[in-house]
């Protein structure tokens, strides 16, 4: 009985012990390269004050080395406020972005346009935005040390015409490198 529990221990203390198990799962960055993620999910934002639900899909290439990536990412927000003015965004930004085991804290600068679909008549008000983001992304899945798959938070805020575009996603994606 006692050598089932000592053995039982020591296979819990390999499995929980910091990066031994895991370490083995993780993405490797131990040589330069390519990059590339396509990301998806759900965002809540702020526009003048109403909440806008939306759907966002983005995608970043560029290169890495070590634990960090830099890429462009491009991103695409549709969505509607709930009085139901359709409102669409689509922007172009740079990220970088540090690995720490299996969490990965990224920020960045975006530019781009926005656009709202009015009710009263049939116009659309669009203008320039611009922005920033972070995001706190952990990797749930390896393909082999070549990328991943993730699940994250990300916080979006800027400037659209003379209001501000803000809030939180909800992303899941996969990396490739």
């Amino acid at each position: 009985m006692s050598r089932r529990l000592s053995t039982a221990a020591a296979c819990l203390s390999i499995a929980f012990a910091p990066g031994a198990a895991h370490a083995a799962d993780a993405p490797r960055f131990e040589q330069s390269g390519p990059y590339a993620s396509l990301r998806g999910g759900y965002a809540l934002r702020s526009f003048y004050g109403l909440p806008v639900d939306a759907g966002v899909v983005g995608l970043g290439l560029g290169g890495r080395s070590r634990r960090l990536s830099f890429y462009l990412s491009l991103d695409v927000l549709f969505g509607a406020t709930r009085e139901g003015l359709t409102v669409r965004q689509l922007d172009l930004g740079a990220r970088a972005e540090i690995a720490f085991g299996r969490l990965r804290v990224g920020l960045g600068p975006y530019v781009g346009a926005l656009s709202v679909e009015r009710i009263t008549k049939p116009a659309t008000l669009s203008g320039l935005s611009v922005g920033g983001r972070a995001q706190l992304t952990a990797d749930v899945a390896s393909w082999g040390g070549a990328g991943g798959a993730f699940f994250g938070v990300e916080l979006s805020a800027g400037a659209a015409g003379s209001g501000a575009f803000y809030g939180p996603s909800l992303i899941a994606g996969g990396r490739a490198f």
